[in-house]
This record gives structure tokens, sequence and C-alpha cells, in this order.
């Protein structure tokens, strides 16, 4: 409980930040979350999606793969569908993916986001 208490006082700090800024028009923004595993990423990113418009290109370098759900603890479909989630399941476990492939792919991502008024 005091961690979402805490997580929610975050979120509001953020937003208060945010809407103090003057001109939104000229900003872009990009949202980096990071941290060890366990540390409630998800739940932020979720928290977040309640005052901003997110969209969450994942960086795990398992959840990329399909069919590798168990012991990557993969964002629920459910979650997927309320807040647009990209590459998560792009790979087949046989194929090869290198970092340089996923910098390409969320460098598009970034983009596209963007281009829809979204945060990536």
């Amino acid at each position: 409980m005091l961690l979402i208490s805490c997580m929610q006082t975050f979120v509001k700090k953020i937003k208060e930040r945010v809407d103090s800024f003057n001109d939104k028009t000229s900003w872009q923004w990009v949202v980096v979350v990071w941290g060890a595993t366990a540390t409630w990423k998800t739940g932020l990113s979720v928290k977040l999606s309640d005052f901003f418009p997110l969209s969450v290109i994942s960086s795990d370098s398992r959840q990329i793969f399909r069919f590798m759900d168990i012991g990557t603890d993969k964002v629920s479909k459910e979650i997927r569908n309320s807040i647009p989630h990209y590459l998560i399941d792009i790979v087949d476990p046989r194929d090869h993916y290198t970092a340089w492939q996923w910098q390409s792919d969320a460098k598009a991502h970034v983009k596209n986001i963007l281009d829809n008024n979204r945060i990536p």
C-alpha cells in the first residue's frame, strides 16, 4: 500500500510539473522508466497512463520473443489492450534479433508515437 501511495503522489507531482509549462506544443516528451527486475516499472507506466497519452516501447531482452511467457513476466494482454505496447512478442525464439535491430525498431516506434501525439 505504501508503494502505491508513493507512486500516486509521484505521478501527481509529475503532472503538476508538466501542467506548469506554458508552451506544451513545442515539447516532445519521451519518458524512460528503468530499473531492476520486479521494481514495479509496469505499475508506474499504468499509473502514468491515467494522466498522459502514453505508449510503451519494451526494452526487455526476453519479452521480444514469442512463446516465452513463462519466466519473462510479460505485461498482460488486458494492459496491452488499454495502453499500446511495442516490441513485445515480435520475434520467434529460433530467429536472430540484435540490439542494432531493436534500436532501429525502437526509433521508428518513437517517431510514429510522437507523430500520433502520444508520449513514448
